[in-house]
């Protein structure tokens, strides 16, 4: 019987180690919580909900336990996460970032919570916003991260550590084919996100076609001659010709073949005398070869699953889409989140002279409106606004409305006051004025980054 797993009480005091263990598995994928379920006799120890255990370096928190009775006599049934997941229970009533990096933005996060957890190493960089969000856990937050700023988080619950890396494993050089050499392999084509024709559509059908040099509505990808012509459609609330190309051009990239991924039953070669460079951990770099499909690509393992039991056996998930899908999938969401924070600041122009941009939109009537800039800038931008009625058949306003404005400030990577946004609060007039907009318009110069 294994007797690997140590137990301990909520405050981590150790209780002894879980006997008569019949069944074990440990579940881990990229940027997800770890799970672990275990089958074992019951015994002395009661096992119970919120205790933790210890296996392999990382603390589980006990989520559930079941007793059952059947068959194979009596058995209880444990169901973990990876020790992070203690976060869940810490709500922050309000939390928005404005220019933050990564590492700020996880420092932030964990500021004052109750578990002792901290940052650990981040080396994502880059900076990104989270608008205001209410009574949100602090592990919700955090589970965010790599969607908004990209990376692989890595947790380290011996130290309480959140780590962010652009990559969490190795290339040892490992070949896999789908013809050859494996017990096991399971293979799945998607093509439900696929397409060789893009029609990228913006508001009010705008199309790419008076920026992308062919004058057609559509652009096309390098593998078409392979795949042959897939029309797809790409709905968006883009306004601006320029920004709508930019954004149909990463998301041809993302698109433009079919989605392969491998399943894989294999054993850890690394168990083997000369073989200990051949291990497979989350993360590590993978040559998968196909030659049903005539192709070979350098990809990553984004899912394993490890039996304590019997360590020789794993399951892998190898995703076969080229590594740098998973960057350019990242820049497309952060080009999307520029365009769901901006609303309606859709452009910039260049006005007075080279050195000054004009960042300008419009928003419903409000009390106090927001905008976030395309850019951020060093220079306080100059801020006029004023009231646009969007409807002919509004009501004229019952009082004088006055607007006043200012600028919403945060901090770059090297604490240097930067400038966002424009904040409008509406300090005179009606409180509510259906169909009528506040329109902005920021002059800004010394952007940040150009």
């Amino acid at each position: 019987m294994f007797d690997g797993f140590k137990l301990y009480s909520q405050k981590m005091v150790f209780i002894g180690f879980l006997k008569d263990v019949f069944q074990a598995s440990v579940e881990h994928e990229v940027n997800k919580l770890s799970q672990m379920e275990i089958e074992f006799v019951p015994g002395e120890i009661a096992v119970s909900p919120g205790m933790f255990l210890e296996w392999n370096g990382q603390y589980y928190l006990v989520q559930t336990v079941t007793d059952f009775k059947d068959a194979k006599g009596n058995y209880t049934r444990i169901g973990a996460e990876i020790a992070a997941t203690e976060l869940g229970g810490d709500i922050l009533p309000s939390f928005e970032l404005h220019s933050r990096t990564a590492e700020e933005a996880i420092t932030e996060m964990l500021g004052g919570n109750r578990f002792s957890w901290t940052a650990g190493n981040v080396e994502v960089g880059g900076t990104a916003s989270i608008e205001k969000r209410e009574y949100v856990s602090r592990l919700e937050l955090l589970m965010s991260v790599p969607e908004i700023w990209g990376g692989i988080l890595i947790w380290d619950t011996k130290n309480k550590k959140v780590n962010l890396l652009n990559s969490s494993g190795k290339d040892n050089g490992v070949r896999l084919s789908y013809t050859k050499n494996l017990r096991e392999i399971e293979r799945t084509i998607d093509r439900r996100e696929f397409g060789t024709r893009l029609y990228a559509l913006g508001r009010d059908n705008l199309t790419t076609a008076g920026v992308n040099g062919t004058g057609l509505d559509y652009i096309e990808a390098d593998t078409a001659d392979i795949y042959g012509i897939h029309d797809y459609a790409w709905k968006t609330d883009i306004a601006g010709e320029n920004q709508l190309y930019e954004a149909a051009l990463v998301k041809l990239e993302l698109i433009k073949q079919p989605k392969c991924s491998y399943t894989v039953k294999a054993v850890d070669l690394s168990a083997l005398n000369g073989y200990e460079d051949y291990s497979l951990v989350l993360g590590d770099i993978v040559y998968v070869t196909d030659d049903d499909l005539g192709i070979e690509v350098k990809s990553s393992v984004v899912k394993v699953t490890e039996y304590p039991l019997t360590p020789e056996e794993k399951e892998l998930v190898i995703d076969s889409v080229p590594l740098n899908y998973r960057q350019v999938e990242h820049r497309l969401a952060k080009l999307m989140q520029m365009v769901e924070e901006s609303k309606d600041v859709w452009d910039r122009a260049r006005l007075i002279d080279a050195d000054t941009l004009a960042e300008y939109g419009m928003r419903d009537y409000s009390e106090t409106v927001e905008f976030t800039f395309s850019n951020s800038y060093y220079q306080q931008p100059v801020i006029f606004a004023a009231l646009q009625k969007v409807n002919a058949e509004a009501n004229d306003p019952t009082s004088a409305f006055m607007l006043q404005t200012e600028a919403i400030a945060g901090l770059d990577q090297y604490n240097n006051l930067i400038y966002t946004g424009a904040r409008v609060k509406v300090i005179g007039g009606p409180a509510l004025l259906p169909g009528y907009k506040i329109n902005v318009l920021a002059f800004c110069t010394d952007p940040v980054g150009e």
